[in-house]
């Protein structure tokens, strides 16, 4: 019965996602070239920086770094805003909390956790003395695939395959275990992080937004 589910996830899968849907900064897909991603980027406002391979600009409404960073298949795979001033404890903090409820109430993005960091903490001893990070992870939402349209024609087939009810109630159930795993597989490809970085007292958020379908994963190991 289990293979038999796996059977029927896979081959709905493979007829209703036939692309892949990748993390996007801007509306900017984070997959292909690197010339032609830093060409989409400068239609966007984003000009050279005076070091090689940098750009700079605006991102919601502070001044950034870009970096553009490739695989060993010089495949783009992650895009990385970097703050351009640096701030205080109070600044950062308050700019931390800022960008996590614009992500974590954006209809396009999905969270796991409160991210917030508490009014009255110090984050200055809390990073030097308790190591502690101030990382969060938001998930772009999955735009290719119709869940409705994935439900109803594993529906339709196991339908089609089983006769008694209970078999068809059974396979629906371990059909629909699958496929929340497989989408939640999907979800994790699609990341952005936000972390806060502190250098001589000073502090600075990078951003990271990750292709996960262009990252390594060990195969050259």
């Amino acid at each position: 019965m289990e293979k038999l589910a796996i059977s029927i996830v896979l081959s709905t899968i493979s007829i209703l996602n036939r692309q892949k849907d990748v993390t996007r900064f801007l509306e900017i897909p984070i997959d292909g070239e690197k010339l032609e991603v830093v060409n989409k980027l400068k239609e966007k406002g984003f000009v050279p920086c005076q070091e090689d391979d940098i750009l700079e600009g605006k991102f919601k409404g502070s001044d950034v770094y870009l970096y553009i960073a490739t695989n060993d298949k010089d495949e783009v795979c992650r895009i990385i805003v970097r703050d351009k001033n640096f701030v205080g404890e109070e600044e950062i903090k308050e700019r931390f909390n800022t960008l996590c409820n614009k992500f974590k109430y954006a209809s396009h993005y999905i969270s796991f956790m409160n991210y917030n960091i508490p009014k009255g903490e110090n984050i200055s001893y809390e990073m030097s003395e308790n190591k502690k990070e101030y990382r969060a992870i938001f998930f772009q939402t999955l735009q290719k695939i119709d869940i409705i349209e994935i439900k109803s024609e594993i529906k339709s087939r196991i339908e089609k395959i089983c006769t008694e009810k209970e078999e068809r109630d059974i396979l629906e159930k371990e059909c629909n275990n699958f496929l929340t795993s497989y989408l939640l597989y999907l979800l994790f490809k699609k990341s952005v992080k936000i972390a806060i970085s502190e250098l001589n007292g000073e502090y600075y958020i990078t951003m990271y937004y990750d292709n996960g379908y262009n990252k390594a994963n060990g195969e050259d190991l």
